[in-house]
């Protein structure tokens, strides 16, 4: 698994959820009342488009305690989620393009009323560090001044951490943290993480579920569920978080969508400060890049098979290297079937070869030499990891078999035929 894809610019005002559609003209559906308010707004601050965002805010607020009403009481999984990924909207580092904090803080006293309260809590409960204090500020005063304020507003983001536990799959790669919660009304809820083997241990796929999702259990044969210490668990997701932070910065790609990571991952953060500090997590240990080299260049002292071109299983060579540096362990030599698919499946697809002459990675065209020398050169590379690891024979032949049917399905997309022709 490659690097996370990047997303560009600011996030998007309203969660994915069915929230009001509106025309093209900004504020048409609006209504009246609303469009005054805006026309107000960008006579005091010259800025249509901060005012267009506010009174976005402030009519998916004004949704969202419709919903809850509706339903017959608040039901805090919904209101938790909402407020979570109106955060996308607000100005911070992650979303640049936002609206000042302290802009939606004043829209929100401007508005009043159980709207602008339930704007204010998301931003004293979810909103960046700095502004939290203010927000609380602004969420009594219009509580003082508004008898009608929904009383879950007081209760919005508290949680009382109950356990953690770690499933991992049967290899020791992919791994899942989930922390349980209780909320004031007795509710369970869980906040789920994935963490990345294949992407230096980077943290993704931010789940928030209700208190009916069932618990991992070890039923499955393949998995191993254990106990994970509050500490820890906040320690493994917060070391996380910043490798998936610093390498959506690093990367160039434009086509990262973080979807629901991007929305709960200020709920992510309130969460994890709930629960106790002093945790360890594992370090990704430094690549030795001697010693790896050395073993290809082993490797490659054993000479050429029929079929097999030098450039390409350099080539080879150079790009198991760099998907070794990716690695949870960096351990060149380890091989597990969830790591043989991961390189041919998506690291190749997703970064191509290592290409001696501009000395980075690429895509290549998949030509009959690179097949070839891909087909036969990958396998006895197993085979010999194996030996230099006393690898049993058992987790070979699961990797060997996985290669085949990977390398296959390489054949298939690049050629439309899963065999060589001969």
């Amino acid at each position: 698994m490659g690097r996370p894809k990047r997303r560009r610019g600011g996030g998007r005002v309203t969660p994915k959820k069915n929230r009001p559609r509106h025309d093209d003209e900004p504020g048409a559906d609006l209504g009246d009342d609303h469009r005054h308010r805006r026309r107000g707004f960008e006579l005091q601050h010259g800025d249509p488009d901060t005012a267009f965002q506010l009174e976005i805010l402030a009519r998916d607020a004004e949704h969202t305690i419709a919903e809850l009403s509706a339903a017959g009481g608040a039901d805090m999984h919904e209101a938790d989620f909402w407020a979570s990924c109106i955060q996308s909207a607000i100005a911070t580092r992650r979303s640049p393009d936002g609206v000042d904090a302290s802009a939606v803080l004043a829209h929100a006293e401007r508005v009043g009323g159980p709207t602008g309260a339930v704007l204010a809590a998301a931003v004293a409960v979810y909103g960046p560090a700095e502004a939290r204090p203010n927000a609380r500020g602004a969420l009594r005063r219009i509580r003082e001044s508004c008898p009608d304020v929904p009383d879950w507003v007081e209760t919005l983001g508290e949680a009382e951490p109950l356990r953690a536990t770690r499933t991992t799959d049967r290899w020791g790669e992919q791994c899942g943290i989930r922390i349980d919660y209780r909320r004031p009304d007795g509710t369970e809820h869980a906040v789920s993480v994935s963490i990345q083997p294949f992407c230096l241990a980077a943290a993704d796929r931010f789940l928030l579920s209700p208190h009916t999702t069932r618990r991992p259990t070890a039923d499955d044969e393949d998995q191993l569920v254990e106990d994970l210490s509050l500490a820890d668990a906040r320690a493994i997701i917060e070391a996380g978080l910043l490798v998936h932070d610093r390498l959506a910065t690093d990367d160039e790609d434009d086509d990262f969508d973080a979807g629901s990571d991007h929305d709960l991952r200020a709920l992510l953060e309130q969460r994890l400060a709930l629960l106790p500090e002093g945790g360890r997590a594992p370090t990704t240990p430094p690549l030795d890049a001697t010693e790896s080299a050395g073993h290809i260049g082993d490797f490659l002292s054993h000479g050429l098979r029929l079929g097999e071109h030098p450039d390409e299983i350099h080539d080879l060579g150079h790009t198991m290297l760099a998907f070794a540096m990716m690695c949870h362990d960096r351990d060149i030599l380890h091989w597990t079937p969830p790591r043989v698919a991961a390189f041919l499946e998506d690291w190749i697809p997703d970064h191509g070869l290592f290409c001696e002459e501009c000395g980075e990675a690429h895509e290549h065209p998949p030509d009959e030499e690179w097949l070839t020398t891909v087909e036969s050169a990958f396998p006895r590379w197993l085979r010999h990891a194996a030996e230099r690891r006393g690898l049993s024979d058992d987790v070979l032949e699961a990797n060997l078999a996985t290669a085949r049917e990977s390398l296959r399905q390489m054949r298939l997309h690049a050629t439309g035929s899963p065999v060589r022709l001969r």
